[in-house]
C-alpha cells in the first residue's frame, strides 16, 4: 500500500522528459553539414542532363587518375594490387556513371497505373558515408556519384589507413566540382580541415 501511495505523489509529467536531449555536437561536424547543406540546396532543382554531365566530370577526373590512385592506395594502405585496385577504381568511377547517367533521380520515377501508385526521388539533404581502407578511392567516387545523383551532399569519413589517398582522391573531385560551376562542398570529407 505504502508503494501505491508514492507512486501516485510523483508527476508523471515532470518524470518523464519531454523532448530526448540534443546530441552532443562538434564545430568541424557541424561546418561540415552547414556547408553541405547549402551546397545540396544550390544543386537540388538541377535538371538531370546537367547532373550527369557533373557526375561524367567527377567519374572522369577520377577515372583518368585510376592506376595513380591504385598505386598510391597499396603504397599507403599496404593492401592489395595495384592492378586490381585500377579496375576497381575504374568500374567504381565511369562504371557507375555509364549505370547513373539517363536514369532519373529525382521527380516521379515510376507510375503504376493499375494501382495509381507513383514512386518519387527526393534528396534527403546531406548524407553521410564512411569510406574503408581496403578501397578508399572506389568507396569515395562511389558513394558520391550515387549521392550527386539523388541531389544530395555527402561528406565522407575516411579510414586513417588511408587518410593521404582519401586527401587526394577528395581534392581531385574538388577541382571537378567547381570546374563544373558546382559547390565545392557539396562532397566533403573529415580530415579536409
Amino acid at each position: 500500500m505504502a508503494d501505491q501511495a508514492a507512486v501516485a505523489d510523483i508527476d508523471e509529467t515532470s518524470a518523464l522528459p519531454t523532448e530526448p536531449p540534443a546530441p552532443p555536437t562538434h564545430p568541424v561536424v557541424e561546418a561540415l553539414v552547414n556547408q553541405a547543406l547549402a551546397a545540396q540546396r544550390q544543386i537540388e532543382n538541377w535538371s538531370e542532363a546537367r547532373i550527369d554531365a557533373l557526375l561524367r566530370a567527377l567519374a572522369t577526373v577520377v577515372a583518368d587518375q585510376a592506376e595513380a590512385l591504385a598505386v598510391a592506395t597499396v603504397a599507403e594502405t599496404g593492401m592489395g594490387n595495384v592492378r586490381d585496385k585500377t579496375l576497381k577504381n575504374m568500374v567504381a568511377s565511369t562504371g557507375i556513371y555509364q549505370r547513373l547517367a539517363g536514369q532519373k533521380g529525382y521527380g516521379e520515377i515510376s507510375f503504376d497505373k493499375e494501382k495509381q501508385v507513383a514512386e518519387i526521388a527526393s534528396p534527403v539533404g546531406v548524407i553521410v558515408g564512411l569510406v574503408p581502407a581496403i578501397h578508399p578511392v572506389a568507396t569515395f567516387i562511389f558513394k558520391a556519384l550515387i549521392a550527386i545523383k539523388g541531389r544530395n551532399a555527402i561528406i565522407l569519413s575516411p579510414s586513417r589507413r588511408a587518410h593521404r589517398v582519401s586527401q587526394q582522391v577528395g581534392m581531385l573531385i574538388r577541382e571537378a566540382l567547381v570546374a563544373a560551376e558546382a559547390p565545392a562542398n557539396l562532397v566533403q570529407w573529415l580530415g579536409d580541415h
